[in-house]
């Protein structure tokens, strides 16, 4: 994700400054340019928002097993009769 931010950043600048002329003599060049930087960014975002999911589902896995070990502990045996 770190990386292909990086480049999307760098196309970014790269594309905004310096390509700039040669990007808009060429039509296709343009839009392939800029499509491929978009792509790159848009993939980014998909691989943090699974990140962002997984990191949950762990969190909500680890919750789990902390409160069963909790209640686990505190709950009385079953085999000892309070009479």
């Amino acid at each position: 994700m770190f990386y292909g931010m990086l480049v999307a950043l760098g196309m970014l600048f790269a594309g905004s400054t310096f390509l700039d002329g040669c990007l808009r003599e060429h039509a296709l060049l343009f839009l392939g340019y800029w499509a491929a930087c978009a792509w790159i960014t848009f993939s980014a975002m998909l691989l943090a928002f699974f990140d962002l999911l997984l990191v949950r589902a762990a969190a909500r896995r680890e919750r789990r097993r902390l409160e069963r070990d909790a209640l686990g502990q505190a709950a009385p045996s079953h085999d000892e009769n309070p009479r």
